[in-house]
């Protein structure tokens, strides 16, 4: 199977996913730092995300998981050894030696799911010693006794006469990966094949070492930030999300101007024409001001251009329409071995020059309207707003119910899924994949 994509529209053949782990705790108990909406039950967004596999699934679509590729790839171990820190130092002599060779044997024999989990919660695992006591020589003696033989005439650790009774461990997670389940920021597929992004936080800036291991890019992004939910192919041209051009100065939201140009400088996209979006902040502003009176510059309903406008067919976009027209593109044509700047127009006038109709996303459907996975041409799989008693209630859908005016078919069930724990991480179906392949 050859890994490109050309368009947002095409059969979508491969996916990589990743189900939450315990690595996501961090961003479940502190949400804000970890760029969450709000807490929720791991439990709940892990039944939610075998549904979310099993829908793919029936669609057609081969679902790969971020573990197996890893594990496929022979490359899990060496991320373990790299990322899962081992500390024996508060033991001494024979006692540290064994004890971290028992601690590595362990770690290595894991399941790769287990495995996976500890590096991405950058674990740290440390054999403490028995604590002293304040009796001096006799406690010494005392303890001894109690442990049984020295280290160097134990060969394990099982038994009553265990050297290793009076110790214990400490289990530590440095920077944990909390949105390593949104899986399509790490990457990106073109029509040339995966390049590998650059997380614009420090939240996220352990996914890409990870994910970095799991695929062959045909190029790593160095110029700035660039992540996967700001790209949208659409055959003939790209569509990048970049940062706002404001008088006072260009204001990034999540990925750099200068990245996409990057890109395009070292044909990595290969789209005869690609469009850089500029983030539509005041549009934005004036949006949330009108409706709920809220005075914050941009929120994370803009962080990527998925969470305002996506493509559900060869000739129908999807997005909030006031920023739609309040966004300007900056156009740039294939030249040769590179591109060139071609004009500058708004992005309503844009898509429509492109033959594209747009399916409007009420404000109050803003966090998830545009976030769904587009499977095959007008065939899409997004999340509903569920009633109170966990059903599809069309009156508080409304994008759904305009999708299938236009001749949408909604996958499965013309409803969509339920994911209101997973989406609590502020990202919806489109967030949590990464297309491999398409066509």
């Amino acid at each position: 199977m050859e890994e490109t994509v050309e368009a947002e529209w095409e059969p979508l053949a491969a996916v990589r996913v990743h189900e939450p782990g315990f690595e996501t705790l961090a961003g479940v108990v502190d949400p804000l730092p970890n760029l969450f909406r709000r807490g929720f039950s791991l439990d709940a967004a892990r039944r939610e995300h075998e549904r979310l596999v099993a829908a793919l699934s029936a669609a057609g679509v081969t679902v790969r998981t971020l573990t197996d590729e890893l594990a496929t790839a022979g490359r899990l171990a060496g991320l373990v050894d790299r990322t899962v820190t081992v500390d024996t130092d508060g033991l001494s002599g024979d006692r540290r030696e064994t004890a971290e060779r028992q601690l590595r044997e362990t770690l290595r024999e894991l399941p790769a799911r287990q495995q996976l989990q500890l590096v991405a919660a950058g674990a740290r695992v440390t054999r403490l010693g028995a604590s002293p006591t304040d009796d001096g020589d006799e406690a010494d003696d005392t303890a001894a006794a109690v442990a049984g033989p020295s280290a160097a005439d134990t060969t394990g650790l099982a038994g009553d006469l265990d050297p290793g009774r009076l110790e214990t461990s400490r289990l530590v997670f440095d920077e944990p990966a909390s949105n390593l389940y949104f899986q399509r920021d790490q990457q990106i597929t073109t029509p040339q094949g995966h390049v590998l992004c650059a997380a614009a936080t420090d939240t996220r800036r352990r996914e890409r070492e990870i994910v970095a291991q799991a695929v062959d890019p045909v190029h790593r992004v160095s110029a700035g930030p660039l992540e996967g939910g700001d790209y949208l192919p659409a055959g003939e041209f790209g569509l990048f999300g970049v940062s706002a051009d404001r008088p006072d100065g260009e204001r990034l939201v999540r990925t750099s101007r200068a990245a996409a140009r990057e890109l395009l400088a070292a044909d990595a996209v290969g789209h005869p024409e690609v469009g850089l979006v500029r983030a539509p902040l005041a549009a934005d502003r004036r949006s949330r001001a009108q409706h709920a009176g809220g005075d914050r510059e941009a929120g994370m309903e803009i962080m990527h251009l998925d969470t305002w406008l996506n493509l559900a067919g060869h000739d129908l976009a999807v997005g909030r329409r006031p920023l739609v027209e309040a966004a300007t593109v900056e156009v740039f044509l294939r030249d040769g071995d590179g591109y060139r700047h071609d004009r500058d127009c708004s992005l309503a006038d844009y898509l429509d020059h492109h033959g594209f109709d747009l399916v409007a996303v009420p404000h109050e459907e803003r966090a998830v309207g545009t976030n769904f996975l587009t499977l095959s041409d007008r065939t899409v799989l997004p999340i509903y707003y569920p009633d109170d008693d966990g059903a599809f209630d069309p009156e508080q859908n409304e994008t759904i119910r305009r999708l299938r005016d236009a001749g949408v078919e909604v996958v499965p069930d013309g409803t969509g899924l339920p994911m209101e724990a997973l989406r609590s991480g502020y990202g919806g179906v489109h967030c949590m994949t990464a297309p491999l392949a398409r066509g």
